[in-house]
């Protein structure tokens, strides 16, 4: 036998016990390092989590696995790829995927909801569930499915989340105020009306001008063409538009104090058998009177610029008894202080306290609350739209407003600060009864979620 073999074996021992010790000490090193580094690392991602630093690239992550996995199913059905576990609709738990937890609590749902969402394999998107019912998203356009059938839903407006809170605060106040007396003594203010009609002959089209508390809103078939407190400007702009080369026959009448919208102007107006025994010279009895009772003249017209003058004259004395007959008395005013000043309600963690203001609108309600700058209130409005395209808006002769101050004067004199009442948001919205508002919400949630996840 060989004795170099025994040596070889011996110095491989060895060599690789050597080799062992010196990894040994090499691998204690890299350890540590390891080690090092990991308690950094989990140092920062205590740190990011608590301060939430990280919740952007969390989110980010989850969204980019969504989009994987519908990249994955929309790939795989364009190229055949037999039976990809990706080939099929790919349908999910809401409840599972990212942002949808925060999405079923805007809605009110459970996190254990049964709602789905269904990636099609035919550009179509849905998502449905027991207590959401069916939506989707097909060639861009966003439907739900109703009365057996698929509706488009229009997404607009943008700032729902607005909206959202300025049909809060109007009907979280109105909700107060439907209590107690502010609405029968708000009703007094409103003034009788004055109208003016012209026919149009039958061959143009119908103008009307009412005032009512101060405001008037002129319209010429379909069309408001002015809505303003001029008096002259609105008198003059119905006669140009009556005094054509028709020459409407023209009538006016006084109503009772109602709380109606610009859309019911044109409602009982004259017949054809009543304007023309007016226009025969014939005594005529009815609301509505002939111009030339008001402003002088042999016809029914409002044709040269002395009668537009005494119809000026005539109206001025006609609103003053109007208006005096719809001030509130001292008993009101105190009944509208007391019951209003103090109230509360609260709009999610905020609280919005209501008080009585006098301003350039006559008392506002104002709607006050500690974590917001900006400050509402509702002001009377005689005017009130009541109804939409689809359904009737709540009924109440307010609209809501905010306060704004502003820096007035110039040079020396600048320096005094005026607060001012404007108009907030659209009554259309505000004023939506609460199964339709919460029925456009949710939709509007519901196709803002959808489309985010249908790409």
């Amino acid at each position: 036998m060989k004795k170099s073999f025994p040596f070889f074996v011996e110095m491989k021992d060895y060599g690789l016990r050597g080799l062992g010790k010196v990894g040994a000490v090499n691998w204690t090193i890299g350890k540590l390092l390891n080690i090092i580094l990991l308690v950094l690392l989990l140092v920062l991602v205590i740190y990011g989590v608590t301060t939430h630093g990280l919740n952007p690239l969390i989110k980010n992550l989850g969204q980019k696995f969504d989009d994987a996995v519908f990249m994955l199913k929309d790939v795989s059905s364009r190229f055949g790829l037999g039976n990809s576990p990706y080939n099929n609709c790919y349908v999910a738990s809401v409840a599972g995927i990212d942002g949808g937890p925060k999405f079923l609590k805007e809605l009110g749902l459970d996190s254990n909801s049964d709602v789905v969402i269904n990636y099609g394999c035919d550009n179509v998107c849905n998502i449905s569930g027991a207590d959401l019912g069916e939506y989707r998203v097909k060639e861009g356009a966003f439907e739900r499915f109703e009365k057996g059938e698929w509706v488009e839903y229009d997404l607009s407006p943008k700032e729902m989340f607005k909206v959202k809170f300025r049909w809060e605060l109007y009907n979280g106040a109105t909700n107060i105020l439907d209590e107690g007396p502010v609405r029968e003594i708000y009703n007094k203010m409103v003034t009788k009306s004055f109208v003016l009609y012209g026919d149009g002959v039958g061959i143009g089209k119908d103008v009307f001008a009412i005032w009512r508390n101060g405001v008037w809103v002129v319209r010429e078939g379909n069309k408001v063409i002015y809505n303003g407190i001029s008096d002259d400007y609105a008198l003059s702009l119905f006669k140009s538009r009556v005094d054509t080369m028709y020459d409407d026959h023209v009538f006016f009448k006084e109503s009772a104090p109602e709380i109606r919208g610009v859309e019911s102007i044109g409602e009982n107006v004259p017949t054809k058998e009543y304007i023309e025994k007016a226009r025969s010279g014939f005594k005529v009895e009815g609301v509505w009177r002939p111009i030339n009772e008001l402003v002088g003249g042999t016809n029914i017209e409002l044709d040269d610029s002395g009668e537009l003058d005494r119809l000026k004259r005539e109206f001025s004395n006609i609103k003053k008894e109007m208006i005096k007959e719809s001030v509130l008395s001292d008993e009101d005013v105190s009944n509208l202080k007391s019951f209003v000043d103090g109230k509360s309600f609260n709009i999610d963690e905020d609280k919005f306290i209501l008080g009585i203001e006098w301003s350039k609108l006559g008392y506002v309600i104002s709607i006050s609350s500690g974590s917001k700058e900006k400050r509402y209130g509702l002001r009377f409005n005689a005017y009130e739209k009541l109804v939409n395209e689809a359904v009737h808006l709540r009924n109440y002769p307010l609209s809501l407003v905010s306060s704004h101050t502003s820096l007035v004067g110039s040079g020396l004199r600048k320096g005094s600060y005026v607060t001012s009442w404007v108009d907030e948001g659209d009554e259309l919205n505000y004023k939506m009864p609460e199964d339709y508002f919460k029925k456009g919400y949710r939709g509007y949630l519901v196709g803002q979620f959808l489309k985010s996840k249908c790409k």
